[in-house]
């Protein structure tokens, strides 16, 4: 997502979260009625703020605090059309204004180097906080979140062998073999290594989420198998003996030596229940 602020600030009081009251403008005339209806909560004291994608912003003159609607009316005609950093100002935000206790710094962003999601909190607040985290690392505190940590799905066998049965046939195996559940993340009950534990054919749905977003993220999961460098290709030949671990490895099995015949035999050794 690449949102502005006040996009941001909708999305948050749509789902709940507290957020200060706040309004966009995009002239000196709807900052005066905005300031009028926000700032009745806060004694008439709002915050204009410029609407880019950038940081910086205060340092640039683009967040001021006015006490009337006449005063945001006046500092939104300053802050509309200027430039912040190669970015044109063509909206405010006017916001409630607020007494500050404390001031902290908190941001989720994408850790691309170690493929995951990233938490920095610090108390010095937002400002310059790229300059904070090279000067004083000790100041921010940085936490590693796992998106799909602790996410729960449903497998069921009906939906790929159940296709082949006639309805009866599949009815009666589905009492004895209903879906079951398992952590999406599991850890090897030997080694302790982390591994995804999904794939197309039994993986049905994540538990709890929407269908839509439920539908998007197996996809996601399931295409890491597709992935070469996390593939071991293994070409039978007479007298071939395999053996995997389907806590650790999803099998696959390539028809790469049609038109011939292959005959073989199968055997599956009882294992542990999967968990995290």
């Amino acid at each position: 997502m690449d949102l502005y602020e006040y996009q941001a600030r909708d999305m948050f009081e749509a789902h709940g979260v507290p957020v200060l009251g706040g309004e966009v403008a995009v002239t000196p005339e709807e900052a005066f009625a905005a300031a009028q209806r926000v700032g009745a909560k806060s004694g008439g004291v709002v915050v204009v703020k410029a609407q880019v994608k950038t940081g910086g912003r205060g340092k640039a003159g683009g967040v001021k605090v006015a006490k009337s609607p006449e005063e945001a009316q006046a500092l939104a005609a300053q802050i509309l059309g200027m430039d912040i950093k190669g970015h044109t100002v063509k909206k405010v935000m006017i916001a409630e204004g607020a007494k500050i206790a404390e001031e902290y710094y908190f941001g989720l962003l994408l850790d691309r180097a170690n493929r995951t999601y990233l938490a920095m909190c610090s108390k010095e607040g937002g400002m310059d906080i790229e300059t904070l985290a090279v000067e004083h690392p000790e100041k921010l505190a940085r936490i590693a979140v796992d998106a799909i940590d602790g996410l729960d799905a449903e497998h069921d066998w009906v939906h790929s062998f159940g296709l082949a049965m006639d309805a009866e046939q599949r009815d009666n195996l589905r009492k004895a073999f209903p879906p079951v559940v398992h952590p999406v993340v599991i850890a090897h009950p030997e080694t302790g290594r982390r591994t995804l534990y999904v794939n197309r054919i039994f993986t049905t749905r994540i538990v709890g989420m929407p269908e839509d977003e439920s539908d998007e993220l197996l996809a996601l999961l399931c295409d890491q198998a597709a992935v070469p460098e996390y593939q071991c290709r293994f070409r039978w030949e007479p007298h071939s003996v395999a053996f995997w671990d389907n806590r650790a490895v999803q099998h696959y099995a390539s028809s790469d030596y049609w038109p011939q015949v292959r005959i073989m035999e199968r055997a599956s050794v009882v294992g542990t229940r999967p968990h995290r």
